[in-house]
């Protein structure tokens, strides 16, 4: 457990960001050090309606969700959700908003003590489900594994950062930007732009990137950019 804490403070810390994997244990771990109690969660995001509908008791465990106790209650607190909330929700069951979005919070009936986060109609993601027992890191080891060879996230680049007045979303060389006045959409068309996007916008500083391996980013970007681009022009 040590190991992951330590690989995943140091990822957040070398400005490069990260995954639920990353974000919300260094989190934790941050809220721990100032006197909160936060705890990890097994947990699972549903991308797509019919995972929400299929509704699987079975939790793959692709998310570590994170909750806080604060104030003489629980929140949820997670920085792993991607474009989805921007302040700690408080674990009650209702809706809730957080301009532009609104967010759903209810029992989990699959477990005892299970909880569905419903997101934004516009966004990434339908739910994300979790159980709110303490779990330790080493049991997400193996997942996390798994999900860095064979998930969505390996397959197109995508960063997301969530502001307080919206959402911005990286995939491949698709720019999407949704705020209270709806969606944009933009390719970026050169490597200098696309780099000054991830270090400008998204604040990512990749600073153990040579200039051969940003070059060789770049171009393993470009096919997917156009891929996406023509599935996004078919709709």
């Amino acid at each position: 457990m040590q190991q992951i804490l330590s690989h995943s403070v140091r990822q957040i810390l070398s400005g490069r960001g990260g995954v639920c994997f990353q974000t919300n244990v260094a989190l934790a771990m941050l809220l721990r050090t100032l006197g909160y109690e936060a705890d990890n969660h097994w947990g699972e995001v549903r991308f797509t309606r019919e995972e929400d509908v299929a509704d699987s008791e079975v939790l793959s465990g692709g998310h570590v969700a994170l909750t806080v106790r604060a104030e003489g209650e629980t929140w949820l607190l997670d920085a792993g959700m991607g474009d989805a909330i921007y302040e700690p929700l408080p674990l009650r069951e209702g809706r809730y908003r957080q301009d532009p979005f609104s967010f759903g919070l209810e029992r989990w009936r699959r477990a005892p003590d299970g909880w569905r986060f419903r997101n934004d109609p516009s966004g990434s993601f339908v739910s994300m489900v979790f159980t709110t027992q303490p779990t330790s890191l080493d049991v997400f080891k193996p997942v996390a594994a798994g999900l860095a060879q064979s998930s969505r996230f390996s397959r197109t680049l995508t960063v997301q950062r969530r502001q307080h007045a919206g959402a911005d979303v990286l995939r491949g060389r698709i720019l999407t930007r949704i705020d209270a006045n709806g969606r944009s959409r933009k390719v970026i068309q050169t490597e200098e732009e696309w780099f000054e996007c991830l270090t400008g916008l998204f604040g990512l500083t990749l600073p153990e990137l040579s200039p051969a391996q940003r070059e060789a980013l770049w171009h393993k970007v470009l096919p997917r950019g156009r891929q996406l681009t023509m599935a996004r022009a078919d709709v």
